[in-house]
């Protein structure tokens, strides 16, 4: 089996179990919560309900782009240890955090050049970007290079897709994803945007479903639309402290799909500070991104 370790954001949501069996180190990354800054460095059940039962009081949360000393340090430990790296980082269309991470790789190369560190822009958020790590995690099992699984994900990366809907629409717009006056507009007649990902790794608003129900429901019908196969090796669920719900859509997507294995993890408070509590969303390989 091939040997280098593979390194994330903990934006990727992907659980503290999954990442200890699977060798993944994960970077911190921190928010901001009513003034105070909070690091994020694992996944946390207790702690996720705790951030997400502080929005619903009213609560402000805000976040930044991870700085470029924070992975020169963290790249910096693997590579003295004598690892190669593959990184796969955040969406750069979604934060600063990635362009950070590739000076950082810059950086550190002529004071490692016997050293490989590679660095993948996911194109993803939470759970769909976890499944781009998990991706690697599998090539690396199967006994690919660095070099071919860094290919692999590049090759691969926008055939995650990434199916989303949101409770609160002020969420969206306090993170600078909807204007003010469509929210307000939105909420008042009880509509839920369905979202995905685009091929720039940003968020776009599909169509609308009028009622929570609704869009929960949709989330599988519109999985059907983009993955023609119906057998998966994996899909994944994340929630904004929803458990119940995700689990709603976990049974319709066994309905409809054969899949091997299912991930289920809250949404982190780095996203879930502008997609806000309710939040639920589905992942999968399907169709490329149009």
């Amino acid at each position: 089996m091939s040997s280098y370790k593979i390194m994330a954001d903990i934006a990727c949501d992907l659980p503290d179990d999954y990442l200890a069996q699977n060798d993944v180190f994960c970077i911190p990354m921190s928010f901001v919560l009513d003034g105070e800054q909070v690091e994020s460095s694992g996944s946390d059940d207790s702690f996720n309900h705790e951030f997400y039962r502080r929005l619903r009081e009213g609560s402000i949360a805000t976040t930044s782009a991870t700085s470029v000393g924070t992975y020169l340090e963290h790249f910096s430990n693997e590579l003295s240890a004598g690892n190669d790296i593959l990184f796969v980082g955040f969406s750069s269309g979604l934060s600063g955090s990635f362009a950070s991470a590739h000076i950082a790789a810059q950086e550190l190369a002529p004071s490692y050049p016997d050293r490989k560190l590679i660095v993948v822009d996911s194109l993803g958020a939470s759970l769909g970007y976890g499944l781009l790590v998990d991706m690697a995690v599998q090539l690396r099992n199967n006994g690919l290079d660095i070099e071919q699984a860094a290919k692999a994900l590049e090759d691969n990366k926008l055939c995650v897709q990434h199916l989303f809907t949101v409770d609160d629409l002020m969420f969206l717009h306090r993170g600078g994803r909807l204007n003010k006056s469509t929210a307000i507009v939105g909420s008042l007649v009880g509509v839920k945007p369905m979202l995905d990902v685009d091929t720039n790794g940003k968020l776009r608003s599909c169509h609308k479903k009028r009622g929570r129900k609704k869009a929960v429901m949709n989330l599988v019908e519109w999985m059907l639309e983009l993955c023609p196969h119906r057998s998966l090796d994996v899909a994944a669920i994340s929630h904004g402290d929803c458990s119940d719900e995700a689990d709603i859509v976990i049974s319709e997507l066994k309905k409809h799909f054969s899949v091997k294995r299912i991930i289920k993890n809250y949404v982190g408070p780095y996203i879930g500070a502008h997609s806000g509590p309710g939040t639920l969303a589905l992942f999968f390989t399907g169709k490329v991104r149009v």
